[in-house]
């Protein structure tokens, strides 16, 4: 007598898709539960987690017409820019002491800052630094300069905060 003809196999479940999102699913609530009471839902289990690494899209780069990099802060318009902050011609590092809402009282209590801890500020100008913070509003930073180097600001910030003093050290230019 023939033999049957062989069953093909099974074939192998699918292979999970990596960019398959959890689904939830709606919980039953109990019978003795109001209609109006909020609906609870219940997550699936996740995925299993993406094994093969993955790179980042880079944009090409390109010269041909790009805006020369001196004429990229005269082209935006104050309105579509983050937070800015005004320039002064200081040169040199300086120290952020501290910040106000208004220019005025900013000014005094630079002073009142410097007259304060004379021995290591004396020597240095007091200067309002108006800073735009969009949302957060206007504020106008407290600062004294201009100090030789990085480490001298660092060393006068480092004096001022055994003292109980915030002290920020700034870069010349910002």
């Amino acid at each position: 007598m023939p033999s049957p003809p062989a069953a093909a196999p099974p074939s192998p479940p699918p292979a999970p898709s990596t960019s398959a999102i959890t689904a939830t699913a709606v919980q039953p609530p109990p019978p003795d539960t109001p209609a109006d009471a909020p609906i609870q839902l219940v997550p699936k289990a996740a995925p299993p987690p993406v094994t093969k690494p993955l790179t980042p899209v880079r944009p090409p780069v390109t010269t041909r017409g790009a805006p020369k990099p001196e004429n990229l802060l005269a082209n935006r318009s104050s309105a579509a820019t983050a937070p800015s902050t005004t320039q002064t011609s200081a040169k040199g590092w300086q120290i952020q002491l501290a910040a106000s809402r208004a220019a005025k009282a900013a000014r005094s209590e630079g002073e009142r800052l410097k007259k304060k801890h004379a021995d290591l500020l004396g020597a240095y100008s007091v200067r309002v630094m108006r800073a735009d913070l969009g949302a957060k509003g206007v504020f106008y930073r407290i600062r004294l300069g201009a100090l030789p180097d990085r480490a001298a600001a660092r060393q006068v910030c480092a004096r001022l905060s055994q003292r109980g003093q915030g002290c920020l050290v700034v870069a010349p230019g910002k």
